[in-house]
């Protein structure tokens, strides 16, 4: 009983922390778009249209440049992908731990958390991988990511896909078994 009882207030405590980190990714956010949208104002009153503004992002000639505003751009688009996909993962992982702390292990919906878990941690390599390999091209001189974390990413998602398959064995035995009683 007592164990029961310190693992639920330990995963009511992972739960916190998750909805605390979850807090700091949303301030995170919100910071930078009101950064983003600050720079936009400021371009605009500068005598800047946006039509200006689009024409200086997509221009050939600033494509091939190393360090100019469409890498930086992409990149922007990356790290708030990142930051998404960072905190759909973190709440999902937040709502699995409450439903673990209610003893509700093995159902539909603790395995539908897996998957969206498994589908941010998955999205989260891709947008990883890409950064790194704007990296290794030498298209960014400070991207997201130079791909040594890739291999643990990976790594990690290919747990989460395994733990996805021990859950939808579980729940096929837990229906097999209340449909033989």
């Amino acid at each position: 009983m007592l164990d029961q009882k310190v693992s639920k207030s330990f995963l009511h405590l992972l739960y916190v922390l998750c909805l605390v980190v979850l807090a700091g990714y949303v301030i995170a956010l919100i910071t930078l778009a009101i950064i983003f949208g600050i720079g936009l104002l400021v371009n605009l009153f500068e005598g800047k249209s946006f039509n200006d503004l689009l024409n200086m992002v997509t221009s050939y000639s600033s494509i091939n440049l190393k360090n100019n505003l469409f890498i930086s751009l992409f990149t922007t688009i990356l790290t708030v992908g990142l930051l998404i996909l960072h905190m759909s993962a973190i709440y999902w992982i937040s709502q699995l731990l409450k439903g673990l702390s209610e003893n509700q292990i093995f159902n539909d919906r603790s395995l539908n958390v897996i998957r969206w878990i498994n589908y941010s941690v998955a999205g989260i390599v891709t947008i990883d991988g890409v950064s790194a390999l704007l990296d290794n091209m030498g298209f960014t001189s400070g991207s997201l990511s130079d791909g040594h974390s890739l291999g643990f990413e990976i790594l990690a998602w290919f747990t989460i896909y395994v733990i996805q398959v021990v859950f939808e064995r579980g729940i096929q035995i837990k229906r097999e078994n209340d449909s033989i009683v």
